[in-house]
């Protein structure tokens, strides 16, 4: 009977010494551990060592670090060109609290679940937002892309206890039809650009062009004037010397005794004498009758006359 005992004995302390091991449990850091009592939420244990009674159980281990996946996505634009990103998503729990933890715990039956659903999520905003854009405009919006996509994809997730933290798109990649497309606009794009730089270079050229010739005809038309000008003081000032030779010319004349009538007879014969001298075989007709000397001195006083006028103006 002493020996059963002993053995009895040594059985129950093993046994209480199974279960008080299996009460404790440790909680690796960045994650909780939700615990169930016969199927319903009970609480969470914290990172380190816990305790637990044997008939609570470990339902799931909730990692509250940033967790990162890589996805394939596959759209299509507005002008039906298939489009293909590589994506870097990276998420983690909304928060520590008891209601996030039973979020992530129970809203799905796996973790794998939930990446589909997440990626199904990613893949919805991204294709609708590239449905509304052609694949030109694509490679320019690729930073606004990222962001309507995560503002939208936090909406949902965060009904789950989850939050999107980074969304890294790739450059997208096109079908070789649609690359050698690109290609082709891009270069008859740079083509075009290029015409029109030489036109615009073309038309400031001409424009400069016609500026300086039309300053260079300013000028000359300025200079022509100038020397019109001076070529009629000069011609002003010869007929004042001449008119006033002819003046003296009759004084010195009427002062010897001799008739100032004689004065247009002998200026009439120097003309004629300087056309025979430099008229260079030209054929020039003159008043030769009898009164033409005094036809031509009528007409010298009236032009002198006329000179004077304008003079006073």
């Amino acid at each position: 009977m002493y020996g059963l005992g002993i053995s009895l004995l040594i059985i129950i302390l093993v046994v209480v010494l199974i279960l008080l091991f299996t009460c404790f449990t440790s909680v690796s850091q960045g994650s909780v551990v939700v615990i169930t009592l016969f199927g319903k939420y009970r609480r969470m244990l914290q990172a380190g060592l816990n305790f637990k009674f044997p008939w609570e159980k470990k339902y799931r281990t909730v990692s509250l670090q940033n967790i990162s996946q890589n996805l394939q996505l596959t759209a299509t634009t507005s002008n039906q060109a298939l489009v293909k990103f590589d994506t870097t998503i990276m998420y983690s729990a909304l928060d520590s609290s008891d209601e996030t933890v039973k979020n992530i715990a129970f809203k799905f039956i796996s973790n794998q679940d939930f990446l589909r659903q997440l990626q199904a999520i990613v893949e919805n905003e991204v294709r609708t937002l590239i449905a509304k854009h052609t694949q030109q405009e694509i490679l320019g919006i690729k930073d606004e892309l990222q962001i309507e996509v995560l503002e939208k994809a936090n909406a949902s997730l965060k009904d789950w206890g989850w939050k999107l933290s980074s969304l890294q798109i790739s450059v997208p990649r096109f079908g070789e039809e649609v690359e050698r497309s690109m290609e082709s606009v891009v270069a008859s794009i740079n083509e075009r650009t290029a015409a029109e730089n030489r036109g615009e270079a073309l038309k400031i050229q001409a424009t400069k062009e016609a500026e300086a010739k039309g300053r260079a005809l300013e000028i000359e038309a300025e200079a022509e004037k100038n020397a019109s000008k001076l070529r009629g003081e000069g011609m002003a000032e010869f007929r004042r010397a001449m008119f006033q030779g002819i003046a003296d010319s009759a004084s010195v004349i009427e002062q010897k005794g001799i008739s100032s009538d004689i004065l247009p007879i002998l200026m009439y014969m120097d003309t004629l004498k300087d056309i025979a001298k430099d008229g260079q075989g030209k054929i020039i007709f003159i008043d030769g009758g009898i009164g033409a000397p005094d036809r031509f001195m009528e007409q010298i006083v009236s032009l002198n006359k006329s000179i004077q006028s304008n003079d006073v103006k």
